[in-house]
């Protein structure tokens, strides 16, 4: 087992306590699984040559806490409030 905060050559970033029963995360195609960033802020698949475009829903039903949508596109991520 690699200790914490070391996966290969790549750097976890931060990590959270898991989403409680009335939150969904949903991510589009490209980002079901990973999101990948390189050191200019971008986001880039793992074959190094496509970047990473998509969107992830964090949806709370039942809190107070606002839904979220993070958007990858060709720059850098954007965060906007979304309905869900």
């Amino acid at each position: 087992m690699r200790e914490c905060g070391q996966l290969g050559t790549d750097e976890i970033l931060r990590v959270h306590a898991a989403l409680t029963t009335q939150s969904t995360l949903t991510g589009t195609t490209n980002v079901a699984t990973y999101i990948s960033f390189i050191p200019d802020g971008r986001s880039q698949l793992a074959d190094n040559a496509t970047a990473q475009t998509g969107d992830i829903d964090l949806c709370n039903s039942g809190s107070s806490v606002k839904d979220r949508r993070l958007h990858l596109q060709l720059g850098r991520a954007q965060v906007t409030q979304i309905d869900c």
